[in-house]
């Protein structure tokens, strides 16, 4: 059982995207800049350097020099839950020492994906982890994606590892955008902070118990994720779902990451968000046409870069 109250990790957690400059270098400046005015806009904290933030198209070295650039520049760490995760397993464990030393709340940490592990070699992954980072702070949640990452979290591992673990191991980011899967895990393990990763469940995870959600299109819509929080409870709560909905429908045929760069680079104003490294390709013409027609549809239009 975790020590830590599940309330710690409530609320809207918006995994910032990443710009990039053109040598595909981490445009830091405009990262920070971005980082300051998402938590100046009221979101509860944010999740860094995860998959939003390109953070498996980083290296090492990268992605601790941005969680350093977080530090130095007066971001509250107690409001970060940020990506670490690595394929080899010493890469994520100086990734989670890392982050764990600078104060962060959380670190979200994906299994290393690429062997495809058996319930005790998840379990015996998560161990090494907790053993080889050895620092009483860490709080680490479990970031789980079976469509993307091919690994499946059963109860039975989870109800081991949170029991085994409790104090380090407090929750589970669910990506999976299965309602009844997240309302499930929210009833099975109520001391854990089971946390919506993606956009579309964030109401279902709310409404069963979940503390939170961690969400890329709350680059865009932080707003009207914000309202949601507010009013899970209610129609209020049901009409920002639709909206959150009706935004991701837009930008899935077109390549949700793609997309989402290019909707930020529109309301913005600023080009410069359309860059990522590959594989992640700029939209063509006739998609970047067809993604701001729909935004203009959805109301989501250049006036946000001002708000």
């Amino acid at each position: 059982m975790s020590t830590t109250p599940r309330e710690h990790f409530a609320g809207l957690f918006v995994a910032p995207l990443l710009p990039m400059n053109q040598d595909l270098s981490p445009d830091t400046a405009r990262w920070i800049a971005h980082c300051k005015f998402l938590l100046a806009q009221g979101c509860h904290g944010l999740m860094p350097i995860g998959s939003t933030g390109e953070g498996h198209s980083l290296t090492v070295a990268e992605r601790l020099k941005l969680m350093d650039a977080l530090a130095e520049n007066g971001l509250p760490m107690d409001r970060m839950i940020v990506g670490a995760s690595a394929l080899a397993y010493p890469d994520a464990v100086a990734l989670i020492s890392h982050a764990t030393k600078l104060g962060v709340r959380a670190v979200a940490t994906q299994p290393a994906f690429y062997y495809k592990g058996s319930d005790q070699g998840l379990y015996d992954y998560f161990k090494l982890l907790v053993e080889k980072v050895a620092n009483p702070k860490l709080r680490l949640i479990i970031y789980d994606w079976e469509a993307n990452l091919g690994v499946k979290f059963s109860n039975a591992l989870l109800e081991r590892l949170f029991g085994d673990f409790g104090n380090n191991i407090v929750g589970i980011k669910d990506s999976n955008g299965n309602f009844e899967q997240i309302a499930d895990r929210c009833r099975r393990f109520p001391h854990q902070a089971v946390i919506a990763g993606t956009d579309v469940s964030q109401l279902a995870c709310l409404r069963a118990g979940g503390r939170g959600a961690m969400s890329a299109a709350g680059n865009i819509l932080y707003a009207t994720m914000l309202e949601l929080h507010r009013n899970f409870a209610n129609e209020k709560g049901e009409a920002c779902q639709q909206a959150i909905d009706s935004f991701g429908g837009l930008l899935r045929p077109l390549g949700f990451f793609a997309g989402l760069k290019a909707t930020m680079a529109h309301v913005s104003g600023d080009p410069a968000w359309r860059t990522a490294r590959p594989p992640v390709a700029r939209l063509s013409s006739a998609d970047q046409a067809r993604l701001e027609a729909g935004l203009a549809r959805l109301g989501i239009g250049r006036k946000m870069a001002a708000e």
